[in-house]
């Protein structure tokens, strides 16, 4: 069984690949919204609304990458 850090690699080396090949807005957009539809499914109406204002309450701390031109 993997660990943790394991998955999250994995996942990570599979994102990077996929930028490297296609546009980044897809990928990123497709990326959102499975993100979504997992944590609709794992959690409840209350929790959903919750995560939902917490990311448009932190949405001007995020920063973007600057590392990596991703287009």
């Amino acid at each position: 069984m993997k660990t943790e850090q394991e998955i999250v690699d994995e996942i990570v080396k599979k994102i990077t690949t996929l930028l490297d090949k296609h546009d980044a807005t897809l990928i990123a957009g497709a990326l959102t919204a499975l993100g979504f539809q997992i944590y609709k499914t794992l959690l409840t109406k209350k929790e959903y609304a919750n995560m939902q204002q917490h990311i448009l309450q932190r949405s001007n701390e995020m920063k973007p990458f600057i590392e990596r031109k991703l287009h």
